[in-house]
Formats: structure tokens, C-alpha cells, sequence
């Protein structure tokens, strides 16, 4: 319990201490409030440059020294932000009509009531991460594929004491080989820091970010932009919960990308701090730290940073253009560009290359825009709480449940009332929301029926994937559900109102409570409604079968931790049947890494493995291959009868990995067994024949 607590502790220090500090460099009241929303994202870009430049300048880049490289960059920006207007100050002062512009650095403090605030935060969050600890927080390790990789990249980066994506995107990490240039890691610098200082797993960090991190970093970012417009705390604090139940936000995790769930929860954040830099007053600082954010998010899931542009834009327009001040928003502008350039400049020409892409998912529905509008937007499936089962998927059980059929009812009202933000002044605070959700829904629709080169090519930016693209706005379900309810609300005073003849605008006092109570009752109906267990079991159940949850899997990796030399490996059947997580937890090597995508000179190191697996198992037809086993130091196979859900490799058939002799089965655990490599599986016929 204790151990959890401190890995708890640590993960949250980590992942929002650095970009904390970097806070200060803001004048106090509302902006640096609403730069600490963005602290995640802030450390994430702090760590890009870390991991950027310190190979750069011929320095350590090991978890350590990027964290030590964090507090110092931070501490120096927020330094020269507090020594250079006291330097231009003076020098003003000395002018003979400059006194009158001291003051002018810094916008004066407005004291304002902190308690509502906090509360609002406080019980969003609490709620969200409570929710998030049921569904994921007592499995042995995230669910899903890719959370493997991850893990695996994790780990790496932890062995080698590199943050440097050749050196630890491998083929293995025995005999590795450059499977990838370039891949997006500074989420996993991040957890690597944490497991590293706490001495917590591998796994249990990235679940504390999944269920802590992330819901945090999420309802922050909703808040602060909504409460931008100078929204009732309650009503921003609603629509920074309403995400945690509304939307896709954990079954993003069926995949195992923690990423695709935990980089849009850093986007509305980030689009705050553009939207205050281009508004100023502190516009240089903001600037500075949007860029740097916005960095840091492209070099955790890049394809997350898209949504930003139309945040931002959307809000714009919500407060007004009007308003905007060019110098201001010149200069904000041009200190996010610089900032931005700064922090992903080592990774640009990558980025920017054939290294940064990988294979697409080709469009859906070609030719069937009535089917892809169904999928996008008349679906219902798309709207019901938690987002499960996914649309795609055909089953369709909530649908038949009434409790959740009542929360369906009412979301789907709330969403279709929505566009009415447009009609009522208070609610241009929806704006951003159903701007976004609009421009991300067409590109779906259009590129999931089109396979022009235009359509291919946008889509490319997220592999063609419809869950990437959905997951990408997970946010924006919920705070329109919030949006329309509030609309509907307004319109029933403004019907009243008519009805009785008074005025069209209606008592400022309705405006203000009858949107706060149809939203208590929405509130209400979504978390009754989510604790019911025909709600999130289903979910949980679908997750724990992407999990080594059987108890069986921890003994049989300890077990294998106590029987292995150094130098020794063991071998599975990829990421299938998780034995990835003996080497990411444990620190049990392992055979295979990742593919080499974008790396064909790999491609033989990779290969080889394969080749050596399949002698092993006695895959039919394979080739003796017994020097590759020793090349590679196989010492056991662990097998098991439970594995990832999905149409992935099995690589091997149980009879014939049973008749093989080149294993013998020395421990079985529940479903896992382990086998032992004989003498005619090492047995290398060249060094025979030699």
C-alpha cells in the first residue's frame, strides 16, 4: 500500500512538477492559473528539449540528467522572465516619458475568490480518477497490444541510459538493431523517471498515469478554457467531468496506445495558453510556453496536436477578434513559432521525412457517405456511456439495458441541442467544442468514404485509423453533452418567459440557476448511471482479457527472474501471449522488441529471431537454426493458453511445439508453462561442421 502511494506520489511530481516550476515565469492571477492547467504538457516539452538537445551538446541523456536538464531550463526561463522587465523597467524609468509604462509589465492582480474554484477542480477530478481506478487500476499491467511497446521502449530507455530513439528503439535487447529513428517518447522518458526514482514497475507507472495523470491533465485543460469565458465554476467543473463518462476516453485503451488516451487530454490546455498569448497581456511568456507545450505534445502522440489549431481558433472567435490587440498577438505568435521551432528542431527533419510515417489503414467506406455519416454521427452506439462497446464492433447489449438506455437519451438530446451555443450569448463558451467536433467528424466522414490522394493524404496524418481520429476528440462528446443541456435549459426559461409575457431576455437569475440545476440532473444521471455494474463491467471485463490478469503470470516471470543468468533470454510468441512483460517488469530479457518499420537494414536482425523461434517450436517447415540460438542466448520459451485478444500471430501450433525436441516443458503455472532449450535446439551444425 505504501509502495503504491510513493509510486503515486512520484508519478504526479514527475509528470507535473517541471512544468509547475515553468508556471512562475507567468505574472500571478488568472494567467498563471491558467498556465498551471497545462503543467503536463509543459514537462512533456521540457522533456523533449532535454532529450533533444542533450546528445546535441555532447551531455548524459539518461533519465537523470533530462530531469535534472527539466528543473534547470525551467528555473533559468522563469528567471530571465522575472530579471528582464525589472532591467526593462529601469531603463524605462530612466527615460524622460517612460515612468508611466512600468507598471504596464506586469497586469495587476485581481483578488478573487479561490474556494468555488477549487472545489470545482477537486471533485471532477476525484470522480474521474476513482472511476479510472475501477476500470484500470488493479490489473497486473495495462491492457492492450501496445502497451507493450511501450513497456518495451520504457524499459530501454531505462537499461541503456539513453534517451535517444535509435538506442532504444530496438529489434531486442539482446543483439539490438535500429528498428525506428524516430518515435514519439517523451511520455515514456517520463514514466522511465518515475519507475526509476519510486522503484515502482514499469506497468504500475503507466497505470498510475492512465488513471491519475491523464483524468487530471483532462479535466484541468476543460476547466480552464471553459472557465475562460468567465463560466459558473459549477458549469465548468460539469463539463470537465462529463468527459470521464461521455465519450471514448477509456475504451482508448482496448488498443493498449496509452497515448491516444493520455495526448488529447493535453490538448485543451495547450489551447489555452495560445488563446492567452495571442490576447496577452503576458504574451511573450505564454507564447513561450505554448510552443514549448505544444512541442512536448507532438513528441508524446503528434497526431493529438492536430485538434489544437481549432480550439484555439473556436475560442478565438467565441471571445471575439475584434478584441485581439495585433501587437499582442504578434508577438504571442511569434514566441510560440520560435518556442515551438526550439523544441523540436532535433527531430524535425525526421519528422518531416518518410522515417515518420508508417502503414495505413485504407478508408472504410469508399463511395458510401451515408454509411460513413451512420458511423460518424447517427450511430447511437457512438454516444453511449463510456463509449462501449465501439461501433464498430456490432455488438450492441447497452442498448438493451433501460438504465442505460435513459443516460443514452438524454446525452443525445444534450448533443443535439448542442449548436444551439450559437443562438445563446452565455454559451459561446460551446464554441471550441462543437467547432472541433464538427471539423474532426467531417474529416472522418470524408476520409473514411473517399480514397482520393487529398482525403489519403490528411488521413495519413493519423494512419487512416477511425478510432485514432476519434479518440483524437474524446474530450468534445461530453462537454457538448454539457453544452446542449444548459441550451435546452435557456431555451425552456426563454419559453417561459414568452409564455408569461414578460420580456424576451428572461430574469438574469433564471439564466444563471435552471442551467446549474438541469446540469446538477444530468450530472446525476450519468454517475448513477455509470456505477451500475451493466455499465462499466462489460468494459472492465474487455480490458482484463488484454491483461496478463491471470495470478499465474507474476509467479511464472519471478520464477523466471530467479532461474536466469545474465545474458540469458527467453522467448514468446511476441507480444501475443504477454511475455513482454517479463523484460519490461521484471527485467527478464527477451527475445523480440519492436519491428522495423522504417529501418529495412534491420530488417535481417529481426528475422533472424523469427528463425530461431520457429527451430524452437518446431514450426513446420523450419530450417536448424541452433547458432541463432546461441547467438542469441535462448535459454527458455514460455508459452500460454491466454493471449491478446484479436487476429494476431500465433506462430505456433501446440502439437507440434509439444513433439518438438528442442523443448522440454520445466514449470508450469496455471496457464503458463515454461520450457527449457535441450541440447539439439543449441546445437549449431556450422560450429560442427567447422
Amino acid at each position: 500500500m505504501l509502495a503504491g502511494m510513493t509510486a503515486a506520489v512520484v508519478a504526479v511530481a514527475v509528470g507535473w512538477g517541471p512544468g509547475a516550476i515553468l508556471c512562475l515565469a507567468v505574472g500571478r492571477g488568472r494567467q498563471r492559473w491558467l498556465a498551471l492547467a497545462a503543467a503536463p504538457a509543459l514537462t512533456l516539452g521540457l522533456v523533449t528539449l532535454a532529450m533533444g538537445w542533450l546528445p546535441r551538446v555532447g551531455m548524459p541523456n539518461g533519465v537523470v540528467a533530462v530531469l535534472v536538464t527539466e528543473v534547470a531550463v525551467a528555473a533559468a526561463i522563469v528567471l530571465v522572465s522575472r530579471v528582464a522587465p525589472r532591467l526593462l523597467s529601469r531603463r524605462r524609468t530612466a527615460a524622460p516619458d517612460g515612468g508611466g509604462h512600468a507598471d504596464a509589465l506586469e497586469p495587476p492582480v485581481r483578488r478573487t475568490r479561490l474556494l468555488p474554484d477549487v472545489v470545482a477542480l477537486a471533485v471532477p477530478a476525484a470522480v474521474a480518477t476513482v472511476y479510472g481506478w475501477n476500470l484500470l487500476g488493479r490489473f497486473n499491467a495495462p491492457p492492450g497490444w501496445d502497451a507493450m511497446n511501450h513497456g518495451l521502449l520504457t524499459r530501454r530507455i531505462l537499461d541503456t541510459g539513453s534517451t535517444s530513439i535509435p538506442d532504444v528503439c530496438s529489434t531486442g535487447p539482446v543483439d539490438p538493431a535500429v528498428a525506428c529513428s524516430l518515435y514519439p517518447l517523451s511520455a515514456n522518458v517520463t514514466w522511465a523517471q518515475a519507475a526509476h526514482l519510486s522503484g515502482a514497475r514499469i506497468g504500475e507507472v503507466m497505470t498510475l498515469w492512465l488513471v491519475l495523470v491523464a483524468p487530471l491533465a483532462l479535466v484541468a485543460g476543460i476547466y480552464a478554457l471553459v472557465r475562460m469565458f468567465g463560466v459558473h465554476p459549477f458549469i465548468a467543473g460539469a463539463a470537465a467531468l462529463a468527459p470521464a463518462f461521455v465519450g471514448p476516453m477509456w475504451t482508448s485503451m482496448l488498443i493498449g496506445r496509452p497515448t491516444q488516451q493520455f495526448g488529447p487530454a493535453l490538448a485543451p490546455a495547450i489551447a489555452v495558453l495560445v488563446v492567452a498569448a495571442v490576447r496577452g497581456p503576458d504574451a511573450l511568456r505564454l507564447g513561450v510556453l505554448a510552443g514549448l507545450a505544444g512541442g512536448g505534445l507532438v513528441m508524446t502522440h503528434s497526431y493529438d496536436a492536430l485538434p489544437i489549431p481549432v480550439l484555439t481558433l473556436g475560442a478565438l472567435l467565441a471571445l471575439g477578434v475584434r478584441q485581439l490587440r495585433w501587437r499582442p498577438a504578434v508577438a504571442g505568435a511569434s514566441a510560440l513559432a520560435v518556442a515551438s521551432f526550439v523544441t523540436i528542431a532535433p527531430f524535425l527533419t525526421r519528422l518531416l521525412s518518410a522515417e515518420a510515417s508508417l502503414g495505413q489503414t485504407p478508408p472504410s467506406y469508399v463511395g458510401r457517405v451515408g454509411v460513413a455519416a451512420h458511423y460518424w454521427v447517427l450511430n447511437p452506439l457512438r454516444y453511449v456511456l463510456l463509449g462501449y462497446p465501439p461501433p464498430e464492433s456490432g455488438r450492441d447489449f447497452p442498448l438493451h439495458e433501460p438504465q442505460v438506455m435513459v443516460a443514452l437519451v438524454v446525452t443525445i438530446a444534450g448533443l443535439v441541442a448542442s449548436p444551439l451555443c450559437l443562438v445563446f450569448r452565455r454559451l459561446r463558451w460551446g464554441w471550441p467544442w462543437l467547432l472541433t467536433w464538427a471539423v474532426f467528424t467531417g474529416l472522418g466522414i470524408w476520409t473514411s468514404s473517399s480514397n482520393s490522394p487529398t482525403a489519403q493524404g490528411i488521413a495519413g496524418l493519423w494512419y487512416g485509423t477511425r478510432d485514432r481520429l476519434r479518440s483524437m476528440i474524446l474530450y468534445s462528446y461530453g462537454v457538448l453533452a454539457v453544452v446542449g443541456i444548459c441550451a435546452l435549459a435557456l431555451l425552456a426559461v426563454r419559453l417561459v418567459s414568452l409564455v408569461r409575457r414578460e420580456r424576451a431576455e428572461p430574469r438574469r437569475g433564471w439564466s444563471e440557476w435552471v442551467p446549474a440545476a438541469a446540469t446538477t440532473v444530468f450530472l446525476c444521471i450519468l454517475v448513477t448511471t455509470a456505477v451500475i455494474p451493466q455499465t462499466w463491467r462489460p468494459l472492465r471485463a474487455d480490458l482484463a482479457r488484454r491483461t496478463p490478469s491471470a495470478a499465474a503470470y507474476p509467479r511464472v516471470f519471478t520464477w523466471l527472474q530467479q532461474h536466469t543468468r545474465t545474458g540469458d533470454v527467453v522467448a514468446g510468441a511476441g507480444n501475443r501471449e504477454y511475455v513482454p512483460w517479463a523484460y519490461i517488469d521484471y527485467g527478464v530479457l527477451v527475445l523480440v522488441g519492436q519491428v522495423p518499420h522504417t529501418e529495412p537494414a534491420s530488417a535481417r536482425n529481426y528475422s533472424d529471431r523469427w528463425v530461431a523461434w520457429n527451430w524452437l517450436v518446431g514450426r513446420s517447415p523450419a530450417k536448424p537454426a541452433g547458432c541463432l540460438v546461441q547467438h542469441f542466448g535462448i535459454r527458455y520459451v514460455v508459452t500460454s493458453r491466454t493471449h491478446v485478444p484479436g487476429n494476431w500471430p500465433k506462430r505456433y501450433d501446440a502439437k507440434q511445439l509439444r513433439r518438438s525436441p528442442n523443448l522440454v516443458p520445466v514449470h508450469r503455472d496455471g496457464p503458463v508453462t515454461v520450457w527449457q532449450v535441450t541440447d539439439k535446439g543449441r546445437a549449431c551444425q556450422q560450429a560442427a561442421s567447422t
